[in-house]
């Protein structure tokens, strides 16, 4: 996970957590809100490096962010399919762990798989960004 969650910007995950901010408009999250925000930025981070891992395999890719991509490291090779289910598998978990019971809960994982199933245009998952805040301010 540290090497293929950290080392971007980790751009989509704090975009996830201001947005909430500022659509709160007027008044300050909660504890709570802001600790969800950051699950909820975390489970966009997860979905990247899921995606990343795909493709690189998909696109014979050599390296990501300036190292070798995973599935290159000599003892991880087609393995890092398994790697990449992993970590989407974990998202599940994690937001059942902390939304399960939220009135936005299935909603919530509904987003997330639409984004699965819609990859194919890389720009939907900055708009699940914005429509899983919206969800959160319900």
């Amino acid at each position: 996970m540290d090497y293929n969650v950290l080392g971007g910007k980790l751009n989509r995950g704090l975009a996830v957590v201001e947005s909430y901010k500022l659509l709160k408009a007027g008044s300050e999250p909660s504890e709570e809100e802001e600790f969800l925000a950051c699950i909820l930025g975390w489970g966009i981070e997860w979905l990247q490096a899921y995606f990343l891992i795909l493709d690189d395999i998909m696109d014979n890719s050599q390296t990501r962010r300036g190292k070798p991509c995973w599935y290159r490291l000599p003892k991880v090779g087609l393995i890092a399919i398994n790697d990449g289910l992993v970590l989407r598998s974990q998202i599940s978990r994690i937001f059942k762990r902390y939304f399960h019971g939220k009135p936005y809960y299935v909603d919530l994982l509904d987003l997330f798989n639409e984004v699965i199933i819609s990859k194919k245009v890389p720009f939907y998952v900055l708009f699940c960004c914005r429509s899983l805040i919206l969800l959160l301010l319900i």
